[in-house]
């Protein structure tokens, strides 16, 4: 029955979005949305007016938009790659892909959240790997990209010359993660 209902809200959440202005950045919820599309939900799943009337608030949780969902991916990328310059000396960069390819995870059941665990799964976890095998080290300067629906690591001694790679070339060197 929440599923439902929480399915209704955002498709009818998403059908007046995509009438609304392009540059509109939020959806007003107005008192028409509550009474014409929640109201109806909520009596359909409660059956009972004595249910309803004890709901004083509503909150709504609107899905986000293509432009919010790569600025979260942004801002949980940028997370990491202070905590990597922080902890660890190595400095982090990234194709605009790499935010698309984080966005692709996105459920709108978990909102934000979804975004960090793909950006955990998908990046983190592959720098982490890498360091953990002394692939990239202190100093180091990591660059991420994309081959389809995984992330590329490309790093390389910093300018500091942190580090030595394994294989003494001292270069870029390719690590493709998992799949």
């Amino acid at each position: 029955c929440q599923r439902r209902v929480h399915g209704e809200i955002a498709d009818e959440a998403i059908r007046r979005r995509s009438h609304a202005q392009p540059e509109a950045a939020e959806l007003p919820i107005g008192d028409d949305f509550k009474e014409h599309t929640i109201q109806p939900i909520l009596k359909a799943a409660f059956r009972r007016d004595e249910f309803i009337g004890r709901i004083n608030e509503i909150v709504c949780f609107l899905p986000f938009t293509e432009e919010q969902l790569r600025q979260l991916a942004q801002k949980e990328l940028e997370k990491w790659s202070a905590r990597a310059k922080e902890r660890h000396q190595i400095t982090l960069s990234w194709d605009a892909a790499v935010e698309d390819l984080a966005t692709k995870g996105y459920n709108v059941r978990y909102g934000a959240r979804s975004i960090q665990h793909e950006v955990d799964r998908k990046m983190i976890s592959e720098i982490a790997a890498a360091h953990e095998m002394d692939r990239i080290r202190k100093g180091y300067h990591v660059h991420l990209a994309t081959a389809g629906d995984s992330v590329v690591l490309h790093a390389s001694p910093g300018e500091d010359g942190g580090g030595s790679g394994s294989d003494g070339s001292g270069g870029w060197r390719r690590y493709l993660g998992k799949k």
